[in-house]
C-alpha cells in the first residue's frame, strides 16, 4: 500500500506556477521548485513528473485562471464597453506591480516560442479562447449601441488581442502604466459609438 501525500497538490502547483511565472522556465531549476515547495525531487517527480511536466500544469493553471478571471469581468455586464475598458485599465495599473514579470502566456512565448509543440499549441488555445470571450462582449456591447458596428465585432477582437499581446511585451521591457492606459483608452474612443450609449 503506498503512502498517502502529505500535502496539498493545488497549492504546490500555484507555488511553483508562481514560481516559474515570477523566474521563468528555463532559469528556474529542480532545487528552485523544491525551496519552494518544501518537498524533495522525488516527490515533485511521483506527483507531478519532471521539469517539463509541472510547469505545462503550472501554465495550464494559469491560463485556466485568466480565462475565467476574464469572463467574469467582461460577459454578461450591464455596460460591456465599461467593463471591457476597465479590464483593459487595470492591466495597465496592476500587472506590472503584481507580477514584474508580466503576463506568465507573452513570457512563455517570448522565451520558448515554437520551440515546444504542445505548449505552443497552449498558448494558441489561450489566445483563441481570450479572442473569443473579447468578441462576445463587443457583439454585446453592439447590440446596446455602445461600439460602432461598422467593423465587425471579430475584426475589433483581433485588433485589441493584438494590442493586448503588444502591450504584455512592452510591460517586460519597462512601458509606464501611464503610456499603457493612454493605449488602451485611445482604442475604447475608436470603437465607442459616439452617437448611442454612452459608458
Amino acid at each position: 500500500m503506498g503512502r498517502t501525500r502529505e500535502f496539498n497538490t493545488e497549492e504546490v502547483l500555484l507555488k511553483t506556477m508562481n514560481l516559474f511565472w515570477t523566474k521563468g522556465y528555463q532559469a528556474t531549476s529542480m532545487e528552485d521548485l523544491m525551496s519552494e515547495t518544501k518537498l524533495n525531487k522525488q516527490s515533485l517527480y511521483t506527483a507531478f513528473g519532471d521539469k517539463r511536466s509541472l510547469f505545462i500544469k503550472g501554465l495550464d493553471l494559469y491560463i485556466k485562471n485568466i480565462l475565467a478571471e476574464t469572463e467574469a469581468r467582461i460577459i454578461n455586464k450591464k455596460s460591456p464597453l465599461k467593463a471591457l475598458a476597465n479590464a483593459l485599465y487595470e492591466i495597465a495599473e496592476t500587472e506590472n506591480i503584481a507580477h514584474p514579470k508580466g503576463c506568465m502566456v507573452s513570457r512563455t512565448a517570448s522565451e520558448i516560442g515554437e520551440n515546444d509543440i504542445e505548449i505552443s499549441k497552449m498558448l494558441e488555445g489561450f489566445h483563441i479562447k481570450t479572442e473569443a470571450l473579447i468578441e462576445k462582449a463587443i457583439l454585446e456591447a453592439q447590440k446596446l449601441g455602445e461600439v460602432v458596428d461598422i467593423i465587425s465585432a471579430e475584426d475589433i477582437s483581433k485588433i485589441l488581442m493584438t494590442t493586448i499581446t503588444g502591450s504584455r511585451v512592452l510591460q517586460l521591457n519597462g512601458v509606464t502604466k501611464k503610456e499603457l492606459r493612454q493605449t488602451f483608452k485611445a482604442f475604447i474612443k475608436l470603437i465607442e459609438n459616439k452617437n448611442g450609449r454612452k459608458i
